[in-house]
């Protein structure tokens, strides 16, 4: 299981700006983030590395299993995906 932001991420007109402050946040503590993958592709970029893609959530259904009824109104950022892959 792990969570990835996908490549709309560095595009400013796809990207949210709470988004966009993830990317800021992380240089300003020296981790700058480098790594970003493309939903529509992961599955085919996973299994060139030796793994199956089990599960791909995207930001409405992350919402939707996790944050849906939240008294504090919190929700999943708009480029952040979970996903489960295992070794083939």
């Amino acid at each position: 299981m792990f969570d990835y932001l996908d490549t709309d991420l560095l595009i400013p007109e796809k990207s949210a700006p709470r988004s966009q402050e993830i990317l800021i946040m992380a240089e300003q503590a020296g981790e700058r983030i480098i790594t970003f993958f493309n939903p529509e592709t992961l599955a085919d970029d996973l299994a060139k590395a030796g793994f199956h893609l089990e599960e791909n959530l995207n930001p409405p259904e992350i919402n939707e299993l996790y944050f849906n009824n939240r008294p504090d109104n919190y929700y999943a950022y708009e480029n952040a995906h979970l996903a489960c892959a295992v070794v083939k």
